[in-house]
């Protein structure tokens, strides 16, 4: 490992911030508190800490946060779910101190677990307006189910324009609460993805076996238009895992969904004990086009490296391994992963995300390991087969 930094409590969630204006930026969810560090070169400094009060479950940068490495006037700005169902808008400017703004909640949000969070308004500027949520926990009622597309900055009823914060000092005690748009789904919903080029679709995963294509601005607000029809475009299907919940042999509720951050047709998932890609210009009636086995006892993350592209990569629900992550190259499908070792037994990963910054043009990724995260650059050998092809 390159470098290693102490966050002072058990870590479950680690967010990189991918903003070219803040690639160096980390969020750390624990056991009450979001902290964010900046990473480096040669160190990991913390630049902000947000005590939440409950266990963080998910996180999620907003398009516009800048980084004190970057800007004089820097802005700190993410969403953070607890153990608690609620969500809370995180902001630091500056020149000020830190201030936490909470929505949600069992009443008005999620009834189980939120599982993940993203900004999903796109990449202009409205990009940072919005927020989808999805929520589940398999076998324990009443469960919601739930995608929740929050708009953080709703028009008042007596003044419909959109209120954008002048002042975030003056604006957190007098904002309003975000209002969602819903759509609700067979089961658990275990993640939830955007991308930069489609700022009216997400992807979320759930817990049996299959991807869907959710389309969360269709015309929802025309008076006298059902806003659940037609939400939903496509469905990605990993047959295997749909045959062992039916079973119950499956253990997809631990599944994860991303989209290729270069290439928007293409999706990847891990379910259970392998993984899948899809092609939206071969759809093949939502079957993968790519399979491939995973870890045995299985898969907890499935994220794409956003530098370079080919890579993606996962890490065990369960090993014996160790603290380990396997990384695979599109281009070499049928090559054997490469097994990237951090620690040995009886250390585990918790969570991990690519940086969006590389050294030397070696991507790096940043791993949570019981109360410490690991950044750690990959290696050129892992951008290529076995065999250095």
């Amino acid at each position: 490992m390159d470098i290693t930094h102490n966050h002072g409590s058990r870590i479950f969630v680690v967010r990189a911030c991918l903003n070219d204006d803040a690639l160096d930026l980390v969020a750390i969810g624990g056991i009450q508190a979001v902290q964010v560090i900046s990473c480096t070169a040669e160190e990991c400094k913390v630049v902000a800490n947000f005590h939440i009060g409950a266990e963080v479950t998910a996180i999620a940068w907003s398009p516009r946060a800048t980084s004190p490495e970057s800007s004089s006037n820097s802005f700190i700005e993410l969403v953070a779910a607890g153990r608690d169902k609620n969500i809370r808008v995180l902001t630091k400017l500056h020149n000020d101190e830190e201030k936490i703004f909470n929505f949600g909640g069992q009443l008005t949000g999620h009834q189980r677990t939120i599982n993940d969070l993203t900004f999903c308004g796109g990449s202009d500027d409205m990009g940072w307006k919005y927020v989808a949520s999805v929520g589940g926990t398999p076998n324990i009622l009443p469960d919601d189910k739930m995608l929740a597309v929050w708009d953080l900055y709703p028009p008042s009823e007596s003044d419909r324009s959109i209120r954008v914060p002048s002042s975030f000092t003056s604006f957190q005690e007098s904002r309003l609460q975000p209002t969602a748009w819903t759509e609700f789904f067979a089961h658990p919903l275990n993640t939830v993805a955007f991308h930069p080029q489609s700022p009216s679709e997400v992807i979320v995963s759930d817990c049996q076996g299959s991807v869907f294509l959710v389309d969360w601005r269709t015309d929802y607000d025309v008076p006298g238009y059902d806003r659940g029809r037609n939400a939903v475009v496509a469905e990605f299907l990993d047959p295997k895992a749909l045959g062992d919940a039916r079973i119950g042999l499956s253990k997809s509720w631990s599944g994860s969904a991303s989209w290729k951050r270069d290439d928007l047709n293409v999706i990847g998932a891990s379910f259970g004990d392998r993984w899948c890609l899809w092609d939206q210009r071969q759809m093949r009636g939502g079957k993968p086009l790519f399979t491939g086995s995973g870890f045995p006892g299985g898969s907890y993350r499935f994220r794409w490296c956003p530098t370079e592209t080919n890579l993606f990569a996962t890490i065990p629900l369960e090993s014996d391994e160790g603290a380990v992550l396997r990384i695979y190259n599109t281009a070499f499908l049928q090559a054997s992963p490469t097994t990237l070792t951090i620690l040995p037994r009886p250390h585990r990963v918790s969570d991990f995300d690519w940086l969006g910054s590389t050294i030397r043009g070696t991507p790096r990724v940043v791993v949570a390991i019981g109360q410490s995260v690991c950044v750690a650059a990959i290696g050129e050998n892992l951008m290529y087969d076995d065999e250095g092809q």
